[in-house]
């Protein structure tokens, strides 16, 4: 059973039960649910408010068992993931940001990244990532990498408009990412040497046509780096339908013009809006199956 399986057959048991096991040191201190809220949405809204009453900051102990620190904060992240408790995320992560000990920032600060930033996390989150940031610097814990991964994160985010870049394609014409003729982009930040990039581009090549909101929709492989003879002698096989080009100033890579975890980073680009409708799809694409 994998561990997103049991987060998703505990939350059920955290809604539902008045009071969880956490009197043994061995557990998270889950606090107790009054019996008179009856509604899933107010059982969940009460234990975001009141998830962190029983654990103890003061107590560093508690950082090396995974079963309390760890799954406790995987846990509570994972509630504000659901339907039920995301309208309550700001106020859960406030509360725990106000509790947390000095001693203690570090550890947490370092789960947050590793469940909710991480590109390979199946709780990856990067909405709740930058409530958690904000949270933390609302309430004097200041960090200076989780402050500039959410300066990162707010790079090109979904529905703001995508940052211009320069061009030059395979036949050597130069031009701008703005200037590709679609309705729709999608833009495949690649490197020449990357075997799950040619995986995404023989599973993104599966679907005839690729199209986005039922429009055609064309696939922009760019190439970041300053190595343009590693590009040309590149041995990712591309579709003749795909434009391969690279970032001809280098600006990428130079003024960090998008932030890119991994590669391949997939976004899909509304030209006649001129705005980012998705990005950092490539755990869709190198896993199981292409959801455009």
């Amino acid at each position: 059973m994998t561990r997103t399986t049991i987060l998703k057959l505990m939350l059920p048991l955290l809604l539902c039960l008045p009071t969880l096991v956490g009197k043994a040191q061995s557990s998270f201190p889950y606090p107790s649910i009054p019996d008179s809220l009856r509604e899933p949405h107010q059982r969940a809204q009460y234990l975001v408010s009141h998830y962190w009453d029983r654990y103890d900051f003061a107590d560093t102990t508690l950082l090396h068992i995974q079963e309390i620190a760890e799954l406790g904060f995987v846990n509570f992240v994972d509630l504000m993931r659901s339907d039920i408790a995301k309208d309550c995320a700001r106020e859960g992560m406030l509360t725990f940001a106000s509790r947390l000990l000095k001693p203690s920032q570090d550890y947490f600060v370092d789960l947050a990244e590793k469940y909710l930033y991480d590109w390979a996390s199946p709780m990856r989150n990067d909405s709740l990532y930058t409530i958690f940031a904000d949270a933390l610097a609302e309430t004097g814990h200041n960090d200076t990498r989780l402050e500039w991964l959410k300066q990162q994160l707010g790079k090109n985010a979904v529905g703001s408009a995508p940052a211009d870049i320069s061009l030059t394609m395979r036949n050597g014409l130069h031009t701008k990412l703005s200037d590709i003729a679609a309705d729709y982009v999608v833009v495949m930040f690649y490197q020449p040497d990357c075997e799950e990039c040619q995986q995404a581009v023989e599973r993104l090549h599966g679907i005839h046509p690729i199209c986005y909101n039922k429009a055609p929709t064309v696939c922009l492989a760019i190439y970041y780096g300053d190595d343009i003879d590693l590009w040309r002698k590149s041995a990712i096989a591309f579709p003749d339908s795909w434009l391969d080009c690279y970032n001809t100033d280098n600006s990428i890579i130079q003024h960090n013009t998008y932030h890119i975890r991994h590669t391949p980073s997939l976004y899909v680009i509304d030209q006649k809006r001129h705005k980012v409708v998705a990005k950092d799809l490539a755990a869709i694409i190198t896993k199981h199956t292409v959801a455009l």
